[in-house]
């Protein structure tokens, strides 16, 4: 039945699921401890195991099996084609309570990629044709496999991008993968390609659905659909003021926040999370907040259209934010959220002024390039835990790292530095180097010298700086 078994082999032991019945073409799955011993959790719809020990040493072992209850059985994924099944479009997610390997069966995706983040560090691909990949981003054959996900202990996600080219009704023409409004009927389903604002066609969804358009990533418009994977994003709850703490109870949460201006807006749930994050009802793009903490960062004022004002950007703030979240791993969520908006420091060339921020909190930064080209920017930190992130003009990430030297395109950009809860308090100070072009003319005392020898300023009183008097003295030559 549904469920998972953890399978804890010694080193050498080698371990063999198989079906009830002996079918010459029925699945099985080996495993072997050869390096060492193995810790790996596997779907429980193998009923037999059989344990073998080539070594003739004793070694100890143990299994597992946690049922998992029918309604619970899909996952959180509406998509989900079935426990533990991955298919294009789809994804699966956990919150491991400790490290180990989980086996996945995938579906044949031609031209899929199959991404692993969170505590999942790695991935390998085996595939029906023998071949075999490693990494946390593989390209998937022809044919369909299995990938072994390594993770540690904490939140993990895999998931297969909806390929270019796949048939429409793999992807969105099943009724029974469709997600599900709040009387259980299918809503319509969302097109993977050309979403825009929330809307658009002029006709609403079904009462709570997700408009056609509702979920998408910002490159593609399919790869948020799958990350964000749960129901359709909850009506808002207006924050005011912020900073505020929000009680979270539902599946699924949404709150508007209103954004004074430049700045990071920080929502931290206290749990692992998907977020889904829209601005001024435009699209939404979807993030992995394993650690319960979700940043948007607000670089530029929206478009004037958008807020409804014939001044431009000339408004008294720079619109609204919605985030909807939702936990990982389904369920409801629990606790409360903490809402605040970190409003950006003016940041020019050079040093800035240290700053010391505390667990859970952070700095921003802003700052105008004027002309494209490579700039130096960087944080001194004192702290081990400060993670800096520096986002471009339409507010996605460039960069990360204490030390960064990007190409910067013309306009505002945005740099962060922050702390996880728990942390200890950090000193930071931030700085940067090629915003202002390199001054190529002549020295200050050289310019002052030719201004004194030319009568427009006096010089130097007696006893005062030294004046170089060499670029005079070939000025007066020269006359």
């Amino acid at each position: 039945g549904a469920g998972t078994a953890r399978l804890v082999l010694g080193e050498g032991l080698v371990a063999v699921l198989s079906p009830a019945d002996a079918a010459p073409d029925a699945e099985t799955i080996t495993l072997w401890a050869s390096d060492g011993p193995l810790d790996v959790t596997v779907e429980a719809s193998l009923p037999t195991l059989t344990l073998l020990n080539p070594t003739g040493a004793a070694a100890p072992w143990s299994v597992a099996v946690v049922p998992v209850a029918p309604q619970a059985a899909a996952g959180p994924n509406p998509g989900s084609v079935g426990p533990g099944v991955l298919a294009a479009g789809r994804s699966v997610e956990d919150v491991a309570l400790s490290a180990g390997v989980t086996r996945i069966a995938v579906q044949a995706a031609p031209g899929a990629t199959l991404h692993v983040r969170g505590a999942a560090t790695e991935a390998v691909w085996v595939g029906a044709d023998g071949r075999v990949a490693r990494g946390r981003d593989l390209r998937l054959g022809t044919t369909a496999g299995r990938v072994e996900v390594a993770h540690g202990a904490g939140a993990w996600m895999v998931w297969v991008d909806a390929f270019e080219g796949a048939d429409a009704e793999s992807l969105t023409g099943n009724p029974s993968r469709r997600p599900l409004d709040a009387s259980g009927a299918g809503c319509a389903p969302a097109s993977i390609t050309g979403l825009g604002p929330a809307h658009s066609a002029g006709t609403q969804p079904a009462s709570g659905c997700a408009s056609a358009d509702s979920v998408r990533d910002s490159r593609s418009g399919s790869e948020a659909r799958v990350v964000w994977g749960g129901p359709p994003p909850a009506a808002p709850t207006t924050v005011t003021p912020v900073p505020s703490t929000v009680p979270l109870a539902k599946a699924v949460e949404t709150i508007r926040v209103t954004v004074p201006g430049a700045g990071l807006l920080r929502v931290r749930a206290g749990q692992p999370v998907i977020a889904l994050v829209r601005r001024d009802g435009g699209p939404a793009t979807a993030l992995r907040a394993f650690d319960g903490t979700v940043d948007v960062p607000i670089v530029a004022p929206p478009p004037s259209d958008s807020l409804q004002s014939p001044r431009g950007f000339a408004v008294a703030t720079w619109g609204s934010v919605e985030v909807s979240v939702r936990a990982v791993g389904g369920g409801p969520l629990r606790g409360g959220a903490e809402v605040e908006f970190v409003a950006a420091t003016a940041l020019g060339e050079g040093i800035g002024a240290e700053a010391l921020i505390g667990a859970g909190s952070g700095r921003t930064y802003a700052f105008t390039v004027e002309r494209a080209g490579p700039v130096g920017v960087g944080v001194r930190v004192e702290g081990a835990d400060v993670t800096v992130g520096l986002y471009g003009p339409d507010g996605a990430a460039v960069a990360t790292g204490v030390a960064m030297m990007p190409t910067l395109a013309p306009g505002r950009h945005l740099l962060t530095a922050s702390l996880p809860a728990g942390a200890a308090p950090a000193r930071i100070r931030p700085a940067l180097v090629g915003l202002a072009p390199p001054d190529t003319g002549p020295p200050e005392e050289v310019i002052r010298a030719y201004l004194v020898a030319a009568g427009l300023i006096p010089p130097a009183p007696s006893g005062g700086a030294p004046v170089d008097t060499d670029g005079a003295d070939a000025a007066e030559d020269a006359e």
